[in-house]
């Protein structure tokens, strides 16, 4: 196998209530399933999310390291990745979904 190289790079996503487990796995997942990975991946909890979704999320974080920001209230796409750019360290940030 290939040496991972990270690249300079934030990767910024969202979830919300109605977000799939596989979904968010499969999304976050992809982005380390390279040789050129990011060195920031940060996941925007939009709002309350169920039980599932939180064990989910909770085992990226494990795995990947990942930052999770989680918001009281939905506000929405827009405003939630607002906020996510806001957090992002690099100046080059990647939207996954």
């Amino acid at each position: 196998m290939s040496d991972i190289i990270r690249l300079p790079i934030s990767c910024l996503g969202s979830c919300y209530s109605g977000t799939l487990c596989n979904e968010i796995l499969l999304a976050v997942g992809s982005l380390f399933n390279n040789t050129y990975i990011p060195s920031e991946v940060i996941l925007i909890v939009d709002g309350p999310v169920d039980e599932k979704l939180n064990l989910s999320i909770n085992y990226l974080v494990k795995k990947f390291s990942i930052k999770v920001i989680r918001l009281e209230n939905n506000i929405g796409l827009g405003l939630a990745l607002k906020k996510g750019i806001q957090e992002c360290k690099y100046d080059i940030i990647f939207r996954y979904d």
